[in-house]
C-alpha cells in the first residue's frame, strides 16, 4: 500500500523522488497500467487504494484472455517466434502439428505463457522447424498441466522423432530426446 501512495502522487502531482534523493523531480509521463487482478475486488478487500483505482481507470481497455480470442493465437505466436529467431539467429517456423498444439491449449498465462513456451521450444529444437515435442509438456493436448508443472519427467511418447527425421517430416524409431 505504501508504494500505491507514491504512484498516486506521480499520477496526481506529476512529481517523484529518486531512490536515496529528497529532491522532487517533475515528470510528464503517461502511465499505461495492466493487471490480471480484479482491482475492484482489491478495493473492496482493502488491498488496493480506491483513489489510485479511479486515477488509473481513466480510459480502461478490457482485453479478453487469449483462450477467448483463439484467432489471435497464431499471429501472436508467429510474431513471438520471429523475435526469438531473430535474437538467436535462426529462421524458426512451426510444423502444422506444433501449431495445432498451440491452438488447442487454453493459455491460462496468456501471452506471457505463450512467449515462455516458444522460448522453451526454440531452446530444445535441434532444427529450424518446431515440432510438438519441442513444446513444454503442459502445452501438449492430453497432458495434465498439474502433472507437467510438478516437475515429473516428460516422456514425449509417439511424437518423438530423431533430429534428421524431424526436418524431413519422416517419423523415426530412434530413442528420441528427453525434455
Amino acid at each position: 500500500l505504501h508504494l500505491q501512495i507514491k504512484l498516486l502522487r506521480v499520477l496526481q502531482e506529476h512529481t517523484y523522488e529518486r531512490v536515496g534523493d529528497n529532491q522532487q523531480h517533475q515528470t510528464n509521463a503517461r502511465i499505461i497500467a495492466a493487471t490480471h487482478r480484479d482491482l475492484r475486488r482489491g478495493v473492496a478487500e482493502g488491498s488496493f487504494r480506491e483513489d489510485l483505482y479511479y486515477r488509473l481507470r481513466v480510459f480502461p481497455i478490457e482485453i479478453p484472455p487469449l483462450r477467448e480470442r483463439r484467432e489471435d493465437i497464431e499471429p501472436i505466436a508467429r510474431l513471438l517466434l520471429s523475435r526469438v529467431g531473430a535474437r538467436t539467429g535462426r529462421a524458426l517456423r512451426f510444423s502444422p502439428d506444433a501449431l495445432r498444439a498451440l491452438l488447442s491449449h487454453d493459455w491460462p498465462g496468456n501471452v506471457r505463457e505463450l512467449q515462455n513456451a516458444l522460448e522453451f521450444a526454440a531452446t530444445v529444437c535441434p532444427g529450424q522447424t518446431l515440432q510438438p515435442e519441442d513444446l513444454p509438456p503442459e502445452v501438449l493436448p492430453g497432458v495434465d498441466s498439474r502433472l507437467a508443472s510438478s516437475g515429473a519427467p516428460h516422456h514425449p511418447g509417439p511424437l518423438t522423432r530423431s533430429a534428421g527425421a524431424r526436418e524431413s517430416g519422416r517419423g523415426g524409431e530412434d530413442e528420441g530426446r528427453q525434455a
